[in-house]
């Protein structure tokens, strides 16, 4: 499983999130709505990364079923292609 944790968390929480919608013309950081939709968007790239879909703990979730079948295969070989590229990178270091 891939674990995307490190990657999601910045989605959400980052400072640089609220730097660039200040940069954007916001004058505040991210709103609890604007915050929950992105918590959202990291789940279903964490089990889209992962090939899984939502269950009945997450029944709201299960919406989002239909995307993560049609790009898994999708994500497989990005993450595939990834892997590949990184391990030839740091083979020339």
């Amino acid at each position: 499983m891939v674990h995307l944790l490190h990657q999601c968390e910045p989605l959400v929480y980052s400072q640089s999130i609220t730097h660039s919608l200040t940069l954007a013309g916001s004058t505040e950081g991210l709103n609890m709505i604007q915050r929950r939709k992105l918590i959202l968007v990291s789940k279903v790239l964490q089990c889209l990364a992962n090939g899984v879909e939502f269950g009945e703990k997450e029944s709201f979730m299960m919406v989002a079923n239909k995307f993560i079948r049609n790009y898994r295969e999708s994500m497989r070989r990005m993450l595939i292609y990834l892997a590949v590229r990184i391990r030839i990178s740091t083979k020339r270091e």
